[in-house]
């Protein structure tokens, strides 16, 4: 597994001796949740330095107070890394929330496609039961189907601190940003699975657009996963 996280296509990604594709250890709490790749059959671990980065930016949420969510849930995956990650640790009436539309992606704008786009209408449609029954160990967690924004009503009075979009097009990004930016808290973390990904123009154009007026920066990671955290 080191070696082929470590080189692809004859180019270095990872060095052997990094801890965390050697020791895993932190993967054991989460491995019941992983699956092969809802868009073919993948391996499970795939993504895996994506899930890492996730988890490891959940953590820095535990002393804060407030609901986390996920737009874009697929199988659920990364809304169980979220859930495990804090189980223990939402109180009163925070929970997780999971927003999709389960029918796939929306018709992309030109914004989204380029050489090496792969988007279309209906694209990573699933049956939610998938997603459901992965997140059935987490009763604290709430899954919402319906598209992007209309679907987030029913988390309208909701604060959050931590919202992980991973929505592979422009408007649902943009629009879930509207939405959640101002019911966050000071220290939130927003994620952004598809940031650096040369197949999804759009997520960085909107993310990029988002956040030029406002104090916070935009982190860049080595695994294509993107960051902000909320300032006061």
């Amino acid at each position: 597994m080191v070696e082929q996280l470590a080189a692809w296509s004859g180019r270095v990604l990872y060095k052997g001796h990094l801890i965390w594709p050697n020791d895993w250890t932190w993967l054991k709490p989460y491995d019941k949740y992983l699956q092969p790749d809802a868009a073919g059959n993948l391996p499970k671990t795939r993504v895996i330095d994506r899930r890492f980065t996730l988890i490891q930016l959940a953590r820095t949420v535990k002393h804060l107070r407030g609901s986390t969510a996920e737009c874009g849930v697929l199988g659920g995956v990364g809304s169980a890394m979220i859930c495990k990650t804090l189980e223990g640790m939402y109180q009163g009436d925070e929970g997780h929330w999971g927003f999709d539309s389960f029918e796939g992606l929306s018709e992309p704008d030109a914004v989204d496609l380029n050489q090496h786009s792969w988007q279309k209408k209906g694209s990573l449609a699933i049956s939610p039961q998938v997603a459901l029954n992965n997140l059935a160990d987490f009763e604290f967690c709430t899954l919402v189907k319906g598209w992007i924004p209309q679907c987030f009503e029913p988390a309208v009075d909701q604060k959050f601190r931590l919202v992980h979009i991973d929505l592979d097009l422009y408007q649902p990004t943009l629009d879930s940003l509207d939405f959640f930016y101002p019911r966050t808290s000071a220290g939130a973390v927003f994620v952004f699975d598809d940031y650096g990904h040369l197949t999804c123009p759009g997520v960085r154009q909107a993310v990029d657009k988002f956040f030029r007026d406002k104090p916070e920066t935009v982190v860049e990671s080595v695994c294509g996963t993107s960051f902000v955290f909320k300032g006061e």
